[in-house]
């Protein structure tokens, strides 16, 4: 199995989701940043993961180029 075949875009915006809603519960706002942050830069790889699936042919959803 190749790793482009997985699905990054739900996958990211399933990091998104937990992250917020992990972070909400957080008080001391500098540990809330760190974690803010590392969530959105969980979020951002699984983005350009999915792109690069996209830009390279081999995302999940795509089509066979020849039947």
């Amino acid at each position: 199995m190749n790793p482009l075949q997985l699905p990054w875009i739900e996958l990211a915006i399933a990091i998104t989701l937990v992250g917020s809603a992990f972070v909400s519960l957080l008080r001391d706002p500098n540990q809330a940043y760190r974690w803010g942050v590392s969530f959105t830069g969980g979020s951002f790889v699984c983005s350009l993961l999915a792109w690069l699936a996209f830009y390279v042919g081999d995302s999940p959803g795509a089509p066979p180029l020849f039947s």
